[in-house]
């Protein structure tokens, strides 16, 4: 028998909405949402395999039958954030995109219409399931069809587990709902009756009617007249509560086959919604550059001959991405293992200092090459590069360009500019992990137990990419305006930060003891302005006794807000200063404090 997976959109949306919490690709857009909707979609494909499959949204008005009948129909419900609503629009999106079956139709809530397909894939001899944490769909559940909740360890609810979870079997559903109402969607169900009360009584009677008919021998005289007086209220929950299955849906099979996706448009997708980790996780996506499909070439150096080949070949190229693989991550002890070279995309080279040639002849060559007046160089965190050279007695004299440093000056904003995270945002290209090479857990890179082979397929990626990205973000430095950034400020600012960092920096110690004394004076003076103003001393750096002060004592308020919260972060005293000199002290205090014991006495 063929399994259909049906899935509840927007129930799988609003939970990741609170779950994940926020987030926001590049441009600011909420992505929360999305993520996790995406996530559980790739569970229940990667868990299932299933054939047919399809994504059910709420269509537009689609409250609208039902408050028809009662105008309180979800009517408490809060409006959902503005930041959730475009991301429903972008699930239906990502749906498309990625060729999963997608359902909304106009004026039905999305219950009704996963009802109304199990109804028919049901007629179809499928095998249902219904994907969601509702419980109405419960009232579904038979032979044939069974509810899957995948946020809880992939949970399928048959007939049994319903009676085991709610007390009665899926047929009785539909009348225990109209007894014990729904909170959430505001069904008002009969006051007073809980589960425990809607379980008794249809053990006792086959239905809300047959209650109804049998009102009297109904036992406690109160629950008698509840029902008596809640007769219609019962039977407009019971209504209210029954699943439309008649909406018009489409009557093939192949309009719920699950077909492989646009490989291209997801990636482009993951990539605007700056989803990294599901792109990485996509085991069919393919570089999106022109030259993807050419053959890679990437050379391991072992011979004289090839080294002197080598200096041939770069001899004219002008400039050369160069990359080293060392044995750790401090580039002042660290060890060179190997180098890696190269001038275009697709293409590397890398010379093993572990491997059969003379180590002076490799230094040798790298002296001749780096030494060449008409040869310039960039790499990714040249910087590094830059230390282990000087480790051997080599320096880069002249320094063209950084992938690192472009990348940052292009998004300063983003914390994530390492060479792996580039290449798979820029090119969908997932890289070799270094844990892969190392082991998982080890704290330290040591490479040289690594095979020379595998350390040269990982270095001459790192020099391929470094080359892609080039290309790339000169571009986009230029279109920027941003030449004079990264090639007059951050280029230049390389051998300046490696000479600190190699050699230290000196400080005046008489000037700095000198500047401590002076600010611990006043800050003396101001925590006595602060103490004159409140009317009592206190400690200034407790958040607790601050807050008291500010909000209790004194009763300040933020401006456009009623009541307030004791927040005592800089951002809520920048509001508060403006009308209070006591607030301006504070904030003075902390600049001082921070000034004096971050730098003037460490």
């Amino acid at each position: 028998m063929e399994k259909i997976y049906i899935i509840d959109a927007v129930n799988f949306l609003f939970r990741s909405y609170y779950a994940i919490g926020p987030m926001t690709n590049k441009k600011g857009v909420s992505t929360g949402a999305l993520y996790g909707f995406i996530r559980t979609l790739k569970k229940i494909i990667k868990d299932f395999s299933p054939n047919y499959l399809i994504a059910v949204f709420d269509g537009e008005n689609n409250k609208m039958a039902r408050q028809a009948l009662y105008s309180e129909y979800k009517s408490h419900r809060k409006k959902a954030p503005d930041d959730l609503y475009s991301q429903i629009d972008l699930a239906y999106q990502f749906c498309e995109i990625a060729n999963i079956p997608v359902i909304s139709v106009n004026g039905v809530e999305a219950d009704d219409t996963m009802a109304t397909i199990a109804k028919w894939a049901k007629k179809n001899q499928f095998e249902v399931y219904l994907c969601t944490s509702d419980k109405d769909l419960c009232q579904m559940v038979d032979d044939q069809v069974f509810v899957l909740n995948v946020h809880k360890d992939n949970l399928l609810m048959n007939k049994e587990k319903v009676k085991e979870q709610f007390g009665v079997f899926p047929d009785k559903m539909l009348d225990y709902l109209a007894i014990v109402g729904d909170q959430s969607d505001n069904i008002p169900g009969i006051e007073g009756f809980g589960p425990k009360t809607a379980v008794t009584l249809l053990e006792q009677f086959s239905s809300l009617e047959d209650i109804l008919a049998n009102v009297d021998k109904v036992e406690s005289k109160k629950r008698q007249e509840v029902l008596i007086a809640q007769k219609d209220l019962a039977l407009l929950s019971k209504n209210l509560a029954t699943l439309n299955t008649d909406v018009l849906i489409p009557q093939d099979k192949d309009s719920y086959l699950l077909k492989p996706q646009n490989e291209k448009l997801v990636e482009e997708f993951y990539q605007e919604m700056n989803f990294l980790t599901l792109l990485k996780e996509d085991k069919n996506k393919s570089a999106q550059i022109e030259n993807s499909q050419v053959e890679l070439n990437y050379k391991l150096i072992t011979t004289e001959e090839d080294l002197n080949s080598l200096f041939n070949y770069l001899l004219d190229k002008k400039e050369i991405a160069i990359d080293t693989e060392t044995t750790g991550l401090d580039p002042i002890t660290a060890e060179l293992v190997g180098i890696g070279l190269g001038v275009k995309s697709a293409e590397a080279f890398y010379i093993p200092f572990n491997g059969p040639l003379n180590k002076e002849s490799i230094l040798s060559f790298l002296k001749r090459l780096l030494d060449n007046e008409n040869l310039s160089f960039y790499g990714h965190n040249l910087k590094y590069d830059y230390h282990i050279l000087y480790n051997y007695g080599l320096k880069i004299k002249k320094i063209c360009f950084d992938t690192l440093l472009a990348s940052y000056v292009l998004n300063p904003q983003s914390r994530r500019h390492g060479l792996d995270t580039l290449a798979l945002e820029k090119f969908a290209k997932n890289k070799i992990p270094i844990t892969d090479l190392i082991g998982e857990g080890k704290k330290q890179i040591s490479m040289q137990e690594v095979p020379i082979e595998m350390v040269c397929q990982y270095c001459c990626e790192d020099v391929d990419y470094t080359c892609r990205l080039k290309a790339l973000f000169e571009n986009e430095i230029k279109e920027n305006k941003l030449e004079h950034v990264l090639y007059q400020i951050e280029l230049p600012l390389i051998e300046v930060l490696f000479k600190m960092e190699r050699s230290g920096i000196f400080i005046d110690k008489e000037i700095f003891a000198k500047l401590s004394s002076e600010f611990t004076q006043q800050l003396k003076e101001i925590e006595h302005e602060i103490f004159k103003e409140v009317g009592k001393p206190f400690n200034i750096n407790s958040p607790k006794q601050l807050g008291q002060i500010l909000y209790v004592d004194l009763g300040l308020t933020l401006p456009g807000k009623k009541g307030s919260s004791f927040s005592t972060a800089a951002d809520v005293l920048e509001k508060l200063q403006e009308n209070s000199p006591l607030v301006r002290n504070i904030l003075k205090y902390r600049g001082l404090q921070k000034l004096l014991s971050t730098y003037m006495d460490n």
